[in-house]
């Protein structure tokens, strides 16, 4: 239905001193009929997300649109790193935009075999993205992971986990240290936007 078809898109609302505004749909050079999930924002104003809807090499992938003179630029798609055949959903990136935590499903190195999987890559001083890397145990389990984030403090990565049983119904949230993500650090990710 076009209820349902309009809960795809990404809608934005503004606070202002007395409440918030009506939500809109987020408009991409004016185009306002470009569906999408997951949105993570770096603090310069660029938008990340994942859709379907654009030409992709996967049934799913992130694009990032940029910031041009307040308004969003026509998304643009990341390519492959990070992208992959296979399908991308649940994304943050950093604030600065060095980094970007993605769960992956149908990939055949994930430890859930077509569960989702949780993913990390880097941005390099090309503007181009490190092959992801699976960030494996303890994070990524037989169950499926999804919905990464990490505190603002830079300190925790929160993920959710299915636990496969009844419907694979999600479990919970978890947490661990977000240091297990320097392990996995190339060293030459810059900040993007």
């Amino acid at each position: 239905t076009d209820r349902q078809r309009e809960s795809l898109y990404l809608w934005t609302s503004v606070r202002t001193d007395t409440g918030l505004t009506d939500a809109e749909a987020v408009a991409f050079s004016g185009r306002t009929d470009i569906p999408g999930g997951y949105p993570s924002l770096t603090d310069g104003g660029t938008l990340y997300f994942t859709t379907k809807e654009l030409e992709d090499p996967g049934p799913k992938d992130i694009h990032r649109s940029r910031s041009v003179d307040g308004a969003f630029a026509t998304p643009e798609n990341l390519g492959i790193p990070p992208n992959s055949p296979h399908g991308e959903g649940d994304l943050f990136v950093s604030p600065d935009g060095s980094f970007l935590i993605v769960s992956c499903y149908d990939h055949p190195e994930n430890i859930g075999g077509e569960s989702l999987d949780l993913w990390v890559s880097f941005h390099t001083a090309e503007d181009s993205w490190t092959e992801p890397a699976n960030l494996g145990p303890p994070i990524n389990s037989p169950y499926g992971e999804n919905c990464p984030t990490v505190s603002p403090d830079g300190r925790f990565l929160f993920f959710n986990r299915f636990t496969g049983e009844e419907g694979n119904v999600e479990n919970g949230t978890y947490w661990v240290d977000a240091r297990i993500l320097d392990g996995f650090r190339p060293g030459d990710d810059q900040p993007v936007e």
